[in-house]
């Protein structure tokens, strides 16, 4: 049940029951309630208010009065505002320019890298590729198809049914020319002694192969038919 109760001249104050056992004091001026008269609360009277001599906050949280706490937030929007630039142009002024050169002390080891030695390693490198290059003729780098004849062989094939005979050619020759005269033949070619049979390469009489041959190559002829033959063989350049 609310209460009403005198506490001073033209002030009545009541006593209004919260409906928990405790009761909240409300205070009426001119005698009714709703008087338009103003209240004053004395600097401090208030601790939830405070006072206006109270400090700001010291944090976000805590026990700290209304007061002490708009100052806190007051002071935070002083340093925010300090940190933002006037606007130029309508615009907020962005600087790109990097810090000043920061100082680096010691050295620093790389591995591989380049150096004068090595540069005039280089161009030595490059003087000797240059040598060995051929000038260009019309835009493009000549090649020479035509060899030098340099050892002529006459290799006896035995016909089929005979054995295969192989020859040594020169150590450092590497093209030869080789002509099936008679008959046809098989042969075979490589870096060791080698066996011709009827398995192994076939040219056909009077036909005419250019080849490469490996390093110390050794050819080895038979006959395809039961006919003798001869392979004209010409070492090149």
């Amino acid at each position: 049940m609310d209460q009403q109760i005198s506490s001073g001249i033209g002030v009545l104050e009541n006593m209004k029951d919260m409906g928990d056992g405790t009761h909240a004091r409300v205070v009426y001026v001119g005698g009714q309630a709703g008087g338009g008269a103003a209240v004053s609360v004395a600097d401090g009277a208030d601790v939830a208010l405070g006072a206006k001599a109270d400090a700001a906050a010291s944090s976000d949280g805590g026990a700290f009065s209304l007061i002490a706490l708009a100052k806190r937030a007051l002071g935070n929007w002083t340093t925010l505002l300090a940190r933002i630039p006037a606007l130029s142009g309508g615009k907020v002024p962005v600087d790109v320019t990097f810090p000043g050169t920061q100082p680096v002390s010691g050295t620093v080891a790389v591995a591989g890298v380049a150096t004068a030695a090595l540069q005039g390693t280089g161009n030595t490198s490059l003087s000797s590729i240059d040598t060995k290059s051929p000038a260009l003729s019309t835009g493009a780098v000549p090649v020479e198809t035509i060899k030098q004849a340099l050892v002529a062989r006459q290799l006896a094939a035995a016909a089929s049914s005979g054995s295969s005979a192989n020859t040594v050619l020169t150590t450092t020759c590497r093209r030869i020319s080789i002509y099936a005269r008679g008959a046809d033949i098989r042969y075979a070619i490589g870096s060791s002694s080698q066996t011709a049979g009827t398995t192994t390469h076939f040219i056909a009489a009077g036909e005419r192969l250019d080849l490469a041959v490996p390093a110390t190559p050794n050819i080895a002829v038979l006959g395809a038919t039961l006919t003798t033959a001869t392979l004209e063989v010409t070492e090149l350049s």
